[in-house]
């Protein structure tokens, strides 16, 4: 483990370097997961609530729940994105959501939906040679839609695999 800890030494120290203001807007905070070797930028007004997911990942809540932020990282299995997808979306649907859109491919998946009144944003990316997935999931109320629209597309750039983990998260 003294190999994997100076790995995370050295990456806090160039992470900032690499999450310069040219990679996100200054207003942004650069959030790192260097245990899974990731960096998230969240938007303003995000703040950070707790682990998810097995500490996997992070949840985020603007302005009192009108939006939360889930980013999450883990190992891809047998179907790659398109089995992570399938459960992610059938997760969603078997919790009463609606679909309005679905685009599925090899390396990257997402669907918009609505659920229990609340617009649902999904996107799903395989990284580390297939062997892991970052996703990012948006769920905000209608009245913040037209706030929410133009930061997913933002968000989804931001969230960047740094350097693939050989630990215990990852898939041999």
């Amino acid at each position: 483990m003294p190999a994997l800890t100076a790995v995370a030494a050295l990456l806090a120290a160039i992470v900032p370097v690499i999450a310069s203001p040219d990679t996100a807007p200054a207003d942004w905070t650069i959030w790192k997961k260097l245990d899974l070797g990731y960096i998230a930028g969240i938007p303003p007004g995000f703040h950070e609530l707790a682990p998810t997911d097995g500490d996997s990942g992070m949840a985020f809540s603007f302005a009192g729940g009108d939006a939360s932020l889930i980013v999450l990282s883990g190992p891809l299995g047998p179907g790659g994105v398109a089995a992570e997808y399938a459960r992610q979306r059938d997760s969603f649907l078997d919790g009463g959501g609606t679909l309005s859109i679905e685009l599925s491919g090899e390396a990257e998946a997402s669907f918009i939906g609505v659920v229990d009144g609340r617009g649902v944003r999904t996107r799903i990316r395989a990284e580390c040679e297939g062997r892991r997935h970052l996703t990012f999931i948006l769920s905000y109320s209608e009245a913040f839609r037209a706030e929410i629209a133009p930061l997913a597309s933002e968000i989804a750039e931001r969230l960047m695999q740094i350097f693939c983990p050989s630990g215990p998260a990852s898939v041999a």
